[in-house]
């Protein structure tokens, strides 16, 4: 797997390279590879393996993300109630407030977008 970044006129081009298997096992649990894949532009196709990958994630992404079951709903409703009220309650030392804050937002951007093999999207 390798990665570069390369400027192209004034744009960033962000080239990734994987291996199409490496791709096929990830596609199914990653939240973001779809929506990455669906943006990919395919430089070399060897046998069709990878406009078939790309027509598969853009499957997924029309597809969307699963739903959450009403028992993770209600999980995560109450544990935001727990962060959030544990941040009211520091509303007199703000520091500290907004520092819990600041790890309750990573934890549910975590929940959101569960880390994956896959490199940030974005350059720069």
């Amino acid at each position: 797997m390798g990665h570069e970044i390369v400027r192209v006129a004034d744009r960033l081009a962000d080239i990734r390279y994987r291996g199409h298997q490496e791709l096929e096992e990830d596609l199914p649990y990653s939240p973001r590879l779809p929506s990455l894949l669906r943006k990919a532009r395919i430089l070399f196709d060897h046998e069709n393996i990878g406009a078939k990958l790309i027509e598969r994630a853009s499957q997924r992404f029309r597809q969307g993300p699963p739903p959450v079951s009403i028992n993770e709903q209600i999980r995560m409703k109450a544990e935001c109630f727990h962060w959030l009220g544990k941040a009211r309650d520091l509303a007199d030392k703000p520091a500290t407030a907004q520092y819990l804050l600041s790890i309750f937002f990573d934890d549910v951007g975590q929940r959101i977008f569960p880390t994956t093999r896959l490199l940030a999207d974005r350059a720069g």
